[in-house]
């Protein structure tokens, strides 16, 4: 079954109620959106069709905010939606699209550590060769070529 959205006006013409009608079901929480914002007419037509009492339900279009069962629903729906989101969530892990960030910000901790600790090392490593140039390219050479070692020994880890 595919999946159908509409917007709140055509979600209207859909129940054949009255536009505000459809702004008091979002308010009592028995619309469910997707991430553009439009009502998923399966979910919510389930929702409300769930709600509805044995006489058609109430005509007057009052929805009560502070009725328990409006708060049941509301609950429900948020649970709907935050079920709705994990699911998607858990399927863009899978394809690779979003990873786990447990451990990212330790690693990267480490190495900026490592890299920090590798640079402040190249004085005592190339201080006796440094002062005995008098050549600046030469200077220049051994500090690029230092550098860029360190740099190919973090890239490689």
């Amino acid at each position: 079954m595919s999946e159908k959205f509409l917007t709140r006006a055509e979600y209207s013409r859909h129940r054949d109620v009255a536009r505000s009608m459809v702004t008091q079901y979002e308010k009592a929480g028995k619309l469910i959106f997707n991430d553009d914002g439009l009502i998923d007419v399966r979910r919510s037509d389930a929702l409300i069709d769930s709600t509805m009492t044995a006489r058609g339900g109430d005509r007057s279009g009052k929805v009560e905010q502070n009725d328990e069962k409006v708060s049941y629903l509301a609950a429900k729906a948020r649970e709907a939606n935050s079920k709705a989101t994990l699911a998607e969530l858990e399927v863009q892990e899978r394809s690779g699209a979003l990873a786990r960030t447990e451990g990212i910000d330790k690693r990267a901790f480490e190495l900026a550590h490592e890299a920090r600790e590798k640079l402040f090392s190249i004085p005592d490593r190339l201080a006796v060769q440094l002062a005995a140039e008098s050549d600046p390219a030469k200077v220049h050479e051994l500090l690029t070529v230092d550098i860029t070692n360190i740099a190919r020994e973090l890239s490689g880890k």
